[in-house]
């Protein structure tokens, strides 16, 4: 009967009901009537076409075509278009009413879904880990089209960092993955150690910046014995993996293309998803009025602050050299900016500590006017760069800002810092970016990514007491002044 087989191609083809309807212009309860054989097939039934035709293209797997070809009874035709017309005379021949038998127990089928072929495959251990990682990854790389990528792991992280050379291959393919067009879907998971927390946020942070990647994490608490990985792409593959505590060497790890068993893992995973809160924040050149919220409740919370790499701060700038910036980069806001961060500061160093890493300039680079002025925290904020005479005045009131404020420590890092600025407050937040301008800036309040974070950036203020640094911006200044008055 019409209706058992059009149940069937539904039940192989996974179809929803509103689905179909939908393809062929239907309503959902008359899919429903047709199917469940409460309504006959007209006629000359004018969806019969184009429902044959949807079904048709659903069609993909080795196991659909096998059971197709078991209910129809004769070879698929290679070409769609012809398949397509051979299903719609078979869904229109009413001759055979008892065409599901035995060997058709489509039903049964689908509850215990087979693994023969190609479909599922099997990797050990950590080598294998990557060795399915990386078919996953060049699966996805060589597809027709961009797609989603689907990332959950609370494993150990050994498969990823334990191997210098593939986590290069990893940071390469990835990054070209986002190059493509394709989108990342990623929950954290952030019951680790501070340590590997940091070390995994330090490998994803570049790939934020393309702003192609939305991060989240479950705030909901697990007991970490039982650990588990499920990397997917809708209609590609997947890579499912479990693991005890730790132990992962010698584990199994399932790497799955059957299109059935991968829709029903992105099921899974976004009922995950579900349970989620977002964990990195993007704000880009246009999102000011976003970006400027987030900066009033982080800097309205009570805290201790870190800041690195972030310049002479502009809170410290003088009126009259502020104006003379916002002329020559033609903002006639930048003046008022720096008032704002002014007294936002002043306020802020009445009750909590700022500790600020700061990386002096090479001197040449400020007698040749190629510092740019600090403005990468603000994205909306034009650039240039400093006079040598600009420099120098905004340096001399920063000196004697230190001398004024207890509660403000400066510092100088050990070595060259990353072109990367942080701002950070403890048990609040942080916000990170590029140092240089008009580049996107990444926002953070989770507390535990908050709470390494500062750990690690605490344990290094100050690496040069605020003494020692003093004395050393001095001696810059000095030498900039003696050598503008050579010129």
């Amino acid at each position: 009967m019409f209706h058992e087989k059009l149940d069937f191609l539904m039940e192989i083809t996974d179809t929803s009901n509103t689905s179909l309807a939908m393809a062929v212009s239907l309503n959902a309860s008359h899919v429903s009537r047709l199917r469940l054989g409460r309504r006959p097939l007209p006629r000359d039934p004018a969806f019969l076409q184009p429902m044959a035709a949807y079904l048709c293209r659903r069609i993909v797997t080795d196991q659909q075509k096998h059971a197709l070809m078991s209910a129809v009874g004769i070879d698929l035709p290679s070409d769609e278009k012809e398949r397509s017309r051979l299903l719609e005379e078979w869904l229109a021949d009413q001759s055979d009413p008892a065409w599901v038998s035995d060997d058709r127990d489509y039903r049964l089928g689908r509850l215990f879904h087979s693994a023969q072929g190609a479909s599922i495959e099997f990797y050990y251990g950590i080598e294998g880990k990557r060795a399915a990682v990386l078919r996953f990854m060049t699966a996805v790389q060589n597809a027709a089209s961009a797609s989603s990528l689907l990332l959950h792991s609370d494993e150990e992280m050994e498969w990823l960092f334990g191997d210098t050379e593939f986590l290069e291959r990893w940071s390469a393919l990835m990054q070209d993955l986002l190059e493509k067009g394709n989108r990342i879907i990623i929950i954290h998971a952030l019951n680790r150690s501070m340590e590997e927390m940091l070390a995994s946020f330090k490998k994803w942070l570049p790939l934020y910046f393309s702003g192609a990647i939305d991060a989240y994490y479950c705030p909901k608490l697990r007991d970490g014995i039982l650990q588990r990985t499920l990397f997917l792409s809708p209609g590609i593959g997947a890579i499912l993996s479990n693991s005890v505590q730790s132990h992962t060497e010698g584990m199994l790890n399932l790497y799955l293309t059957d299109v059935k068993a991968v829709a029903a893992l992105e099921r899974e995973y976004k009922n995950h998803l579900s349970l989620c809160k977002k964990l990195v924040h993007f704000y880009t050149v246009g999102s000011e009025r976003k970006f400027s919220l987030a900066l009033d409740t982080f800097y309205k919370e009570a805290g201790p602050r870190i800041c690195v790499n972030c310049g002479l701060p502009l809170a410290v700038l003088p009126e009259d050299v502020a104006c003379h910036i916002g002329t020559r980069m033609g903002c006639d806001e930048f003046p008022a900016h720096c008032a704002r961060a002014a007294a936002r500061l002043n306020k802020e160093l009445k009750g909590d500590a700022v500790y600020d890493m700061i990386s002096l300039p090479d001197r040449d680079a400020v007698l040749a006017g190629k510092v740019a002025v600090p403005v990468y925290q603000s994205p909306n904020l034009p650039s240039t760069f400093y006079t040598p005479e600009e420099y120098c005045v905004h340096l001399s009131a920063f000196l004697k800002f230190l001398s004024e404020q207890p509660n403000y420590h400066a510092s100088l890092p050990e070595g060259e810092l990353p072109p990367l600025w942080l701002n950070i407050k403890e048990d609040v937040g942080f916000f990170v970016g590029h140092t240089c301008p008009h580049t996107p800036v990444i926002g953070i309040s989770e507390r535990n990514l908050t709470a390494a974070g500062w750990a690690h950036y605490r344990v290094q203020q100050p690496t040069v007491n605020s003494e020692q640094c003093i004395a050393a911006l001095h001696t810059l200044l000095t030498d900039l002044q003696n050598d503008l008055i050579d010129k």
